[in-house]
């Protein structure tokens, strides 16, 4: 039992295992980095189209106060 938990902590704190890590940190960051680039331009792309639709809009010309009959 002794000998199996050496060989697991001696690979898990090799050089090897170390640069392993490393790699998979900079896959999962670049993954990230990745996502949310892509989130924040479909967000800029939907404020935008918002933005048009309210300035194309033909009612944002109507008068807000409506006119007195009297």
């Amino acid at each position: 039992m002794d000998r199996v938990v050496y060989e697991s902590l001696r690979r898990a704190w090799s050089p090897r295992s170390l640069d392993d890590r490393l790699d998979a940190l900079a896959m999962a960051l670049a993954y990230w980095v990745e996502s949310m680039s892509k989130d924040f331009e479909e967000a800029k792309e939907r404020a935008l189209a918002a933005q048009l639709e309210r300035f194309m809009n033909p009612r944002r010309f109507q008068s807000v106060v409506t006119p007195r009959i009297s």
